[in-house]
């Protein structure tokens, strides 16, 4: 909530990062749109710096992903009080959110009308790939791709082996069929079970093998999909040397200790597993 002193102002407002390549901002101009469906004022997509010269946010400036403060309304407004609804303001938020990074479990949403193909860019490619990545995980064929909206020959193998893989005519054009086989398969593979359990008590490490060790690949798999040194592991079940590797960039990447171990008692033995708590948040914030 925003508020301010002298004449109350009234509406609501966005802060993104000055580092923002467009993602941010999208984002908030989606949800910006669907609160002044609600009667507020539009105050628009903003930066604010630090005397450093950073964003002066720190929830913000310290994350790598797309970032986005939202100011809902003036507090010390009456006419802004007045009309405020928290569950028409949260359903407000998450539809916005919704309307540029289409929810998980939902798949992708409807076919864009065009089919796409080499050179189209733009958020429907995006959202593609980002299904691309997630089929890969299960379909070691299909190679990871970076999720930038840019439709390049990487995404054009992708696309053409995912086709193959499902007797899809394999032409690289993603019209209405591969469209809505690809969300099919990325609903399959975002379902409640794919998130680890709590940390099985005992340290997993190289040569260990069985289910923990199949969730704890599956989840690298997904994280990788982001971090792409993280390399794709088939999911076996067997704690072997590429395990090991996945596992040990991980800890790196998320300032862990890196031993290989991702069920390890670490630091004063009062925080069990972190690495295998972290592997699991990281997935379950992809998600």
């Amino acid at each position: 909530m925003n508020s301010n002193a002298g004449v109350p102002g009234t509406g609501t407002e966005a802060y993104i990062s000055i580092h923002d390549t467009g993602r941010a901002r999208a984002i908030a101009n989606a949800i910006l749109r669907r609160i002044a469906g609600l009667g507020f004022v539009n105050r628009g997509v903003k930066t604010q710096t630090n005397a450093s010269g950073q964003d002066a946010f720190g929830i913000i400036r310290l994350t790598n992903m797309p970032a986005v403060l939202i100011e809902l309304a003036f507090i010390n407004n009456p006419q802004d009080m007045a009309r405020f609804n928290v569950n028409q303001m949260a359903v407000a938020v998450a539809e916005g959110i919704r309307e540029v990074i289409p929810i998980l479990s939902g798949g992708l949403p409807q076919f864009p009308g065009t089919s796409l193909r080499i050179g189209n860019q733009g958020e429907s490619v995006r959202q593609m790939q980002r299904c691309l990545n997630n089929a890969g995980t299960r379909h070691p064929g299909i190679q990871r791709l970076v999720e930038d909206g840019m439709f390049g020959p990487r995404t054009l193998d992708a696309v053409t082996a995912f086709q193959r893989l499902f007797g899809l005519a394999p032409d690289g054009v993603v019209g209405p069929v591969t469209w809505n086989r690809l969300s099919q398969e990325c609903v399959a593979g975002t379902g409640g079970n794919d998130i680890m359990p709590q940390f099985p008590g005992t340290s997993i490490r190289i040569g260990n093998s069985g289910e923990s060790v199949r969730q704890i690949q599956r989840c690298l798999n997904r994280i990788g999909t982001r971090h792409p040194d993280i390399q794709r592991l088939s999911e076996d079940g067997m704690f072997g040397p590429r395990t090991l590797d996945a596992v040990t960039t991980f800890q790196r990447i998320f300032g862990l200790v890196p031993d290989g171990e991702p069920a390890k008692l670490e630091g004063n033995h009062e925080s069990p597993g972190l690495t295998f708590v972290g592997i699991a948040a990281s997935k379950i914030i992809l998600k």
